[in-house]
This record gives C-alpha cells, structure tokens and sequence, in this order.
C-alpha cells in the first residue's frame, strides 16, 4: 500500500514538472511570434543559463553529431572578420549565437519534459490561440484580403503548421486531449489561416510538416519521387496563374514566379531586377565571391561582410540598397561570410538531421519524433533557399527551438527506456 502511494506521488509529482517545462517552452515558442526577436533573445539567454545552472545535463553525442558541423561552418566567420564593419561583425556573431542558442534551449527543456502528450497538447492550444489572434487581425483590422494588407500585418509562425500533422495522423503517437469536434475545428481554423497567410514559405512548410506526418519522408527514394512529382505538378499549373506585374503584385502572381526567382539576375533590366529580386542578390554574391581571394573563398569573407550590388538600388522612398548584410539565398549568404568550408559544414549539419534521426518507438509517455525532425531537416533546407534560413531574423527561431527539444525528448527516453522496463 505504502509503496503504491509512493509510486502515484512520484508519478504526479513528474506530472506537474513535466506540465511546468511543457509551459515554459510553449511559452518560448509564444515569445517568437509575439515579440521583437532582441527581446526573446534577451529572455533565452537567461533561460537558457538557469536550466544549464539548475540541472546537471549533458549534451550527449548524438545531438552533439548534429550540432559540430553548425558550430564549424560558424567559426569560419571569425578569420576575416577584422577587415569588415564592427557593427556589421556583431550582428553576424548574434544572428549566429542566436540560432544555437535556440537549438541548446530546445533540448535542455526537451530533457526534462518526461510526458510530451503534455506538451504537445499545450502546444495545440497555443497553435490554436494564435491562429485565431491572425484571423481576427485580418478580418476584422484590416478588412480586405489582399497581399499588401497581409503582408502589414506579418505572416502566420510556420511552427503552427506542426499541430496539423498531430491532430491527423495517430503514428506520431500523440493523443489529444479533446473531442472530434475540437480537433476539426482546430485544424479548420490553422488551415484557413495558413491559406489566407498569403504566404509561399508558410504554405510549403505546412505541407513539408503534413507530408513527414504521414510518413513520405521515410526514406531518401521518397522524397526524390515527391520532389519530381511537385516540380511536373508546378509547371502543370504555373502557366495558368497570372504574371507578376511590378507595383501591382498578387499572391498568385508571385506563385507563378517562384523558381524565376531562385535563378540568377544580372540586373541588367531594371524591372527584371526588381521582379527577382532573390535571383539579384544571389548573382551579385556569386560575383562577390568569385572576386574574392583563395583563402577568402575558402574560409569566407568573415562576419560583417556585405554583398555589394555594383549601384545604389531605390526598392521604395525608404528602401536605398548597395550593400546587403543578409541574403534571402542561405546558401549564398553563408558562402559569402563562411566559405566552401562553411557551406560544405553547413550541408553536412541539415544531412545529418535528415539522414540520421531518432526513431523513438511508441512506449510509455514518449512519442515518435523521427518524423518531426525530419520535417524541420526539410524546412531548412527549403527555407534557407528563400527566407536565409537559421539567419533568418526570427521566422525560423521557432523551428530551431523544436529541432533542439526533438533530440532532448529522444535524449531523455533513450536515458529513461531501460529504467522504466525494469519498474513494469
């Protein structure tokens, strides 16, 4: 009897707990779509030092596997730095520490989650919440669903688009905590939102997230098939959506322009420049690079180095461009700053988290993550072709939050697995 009390008090007591850090990273997440990102990451860091402080865990190897590489690509920043703008260094090193500072916070809280049906069920609910706080935002303030007014508001948090695929598919191992007519009306409103987000990188991420829900992801020969398979369907339809037209510019109009915009634009044709602008700046950096010395294209031009545009570019009255710190290409962004080496540790980070994930099976109160990780493996693969990725200013912060609790969740129940068997 005494040791059945025993038992029930600790098993309420990791209940609270588990409730109490499923609170705190929900509430993380939160900050990253409400708040200006100097602002949560002024929170982070002293969080992130409590729980380092408060709790003896390691980072054990196979987060440590994935996270190498990231911190190699990072350190090549630092070998030319001197000869760059110190102002524009600092910001590099933030963008930078930012960005790891998001991965290690997942995890540490991952650790110490020990029911994650818990988290994820609050983790709905603030899907949820935000969800509705965008749809009232634009029925209501703006009145009008037009690109321009959407785009005034700010887009849906892409980590949102993560709730579908647990409301739809029982492999992820996730039980609701609610009725059927909850659950549907919950995905109803996260769908309407992401639709009327207006937003490309959303929209995508939201069917990468669905897609590795169901499983498509499980292997590489999958994903090849689904990548062919979307490009035909691409071509198949873009003829039929409307052209992109300066000064007047619909969603449909810049679907359709989609992979335009991922090629190279010399800017030779001022309207061609600015309809492409992506494929711009990518050609610019390409010339940057090829400019640069041996060792710089090597190890890169170091934190703080700009891509310059040949010639003063006027977006808008209040937009004057000729050197950008940041790129929408990633890929290109990070060749310019950190090198081959860089770009070649930064490839090897993402096909790590995409080859090598954690395949946790249903036990106890631990859930299949596998196919979360790799849904985030291809967001960032995606979104470092068009949104710059982890240096994204804040879009991804979020996402990488996740991928750090991922491997802390597995982390923990790899640690928990054998303990629990011998107590059943």
């Amino acid at each position: 009897m005494k040791q059945g009390l025993v038992i029930q008090s600790e098993c309420k007591s990791k209940t609270i707990k588990s409730t109490l850090h499923s609170t705190v990273l929900c509430t993380t997440l939160f900050l990253t779509a409400t708040i200006p990102s100097p602002y949560y990451s002024a929170i982070f860091f002293i969080l992130l030092l409590a729980y380092i402080g408060s709790y003896n865990v390691k980072i054990d190897n196979e987060f440590r596997y994935v996270l190498n590489p990231l911190i190699g690509m990072i350190l090549c920043g630092a070998f030319f730095c001197i000869n760059n703008d110190l102002y524009d260094s600092i910001k590099d090193v933030w963008y930078a520490a930012k960005a790891l500072m998001c991965l290690l916070m997942g995890y540490y809280l991952g650790r110490k989650i020990t029911n994650q049906h818990i988290f994820f069920n609050i983790f709905i609910y603030i899907s949820s919440v935000l969800s509705l706080v965008y749809l009232s935002t634009l029925f209501i303030a703006e009145g009008q669903l037009d690109l321009e007014s959407v785009s005034a508001i700010g887009g849906m948090p892409i980590f949102v688009a993560i709730a579908i695929p647990l409301l739809l598919f029982s492999n992820t191992g996730f039980v609701f905590k609610g009725n059927q007519v909850l659950r549907l009306l919950i995905i109803l409103t996260i769908s309407v939102a992401f639709i009327f987000s207006y937003s490309r990188t959303g929209i995508v991420a939201l069917i990468i997230f669905v897609a590795s829900g169901m499983g498509l992801f499980s292997n590489l020969r999958k994903v090849l098939y689904l990548l062919i398979l979307a490009t035909f369907l691409f071509f198949a339809i873009s003829n039929y959506l409307p052209q992109i037209e300066v000064g007047n510019i619909s969603f449909f109009g810049k679907l359709q322009n989609s992979l335009v915009e991922l090629s190279f634009n010399d800017g030779s044709d001022r309207v061609e420049m600015i309809r492409n602008w992506r494929g711009f700046e990518a050609y610019r950096a390409f010339i940057g690079f090829e400019d640069a010395t041996l060792l710089q294209q090597v190890f890169g031009q170091g934190w703080g180095a700009n891509v310059d545009l040949g010639f003063s570019v006027e977006m808008s009255k209040d937009m004057n461009y000729q050197y950008l710190p940041i790129l929408h290409n990633g890929y290109m962004h990070i060749l310019t700053k950190y090198g081959l080496i860089g770009l070649g540790l930064y490839v090897l980070f993402l096909w790590r988290v995409i080859h090598k994930n954690s395949n946790i099976a249903i036990a106890f109160s631990f859930l299949r993550v596998e196919w979360l990780i790799l849904g985030i493996g291809y967001i960032l693969v995606y979104t470092t072709l068009v949104i710059s990725g982890i240096f994204n200013k804040s879009g991804l912060d979020s996402i990488l939050i996740l991928l750090g609790f991922a491997y802390g969740t597995t982390s923990f129940a790899r640690l928990s697995k054998p303990a629990l068997k011998k107590n059943v």
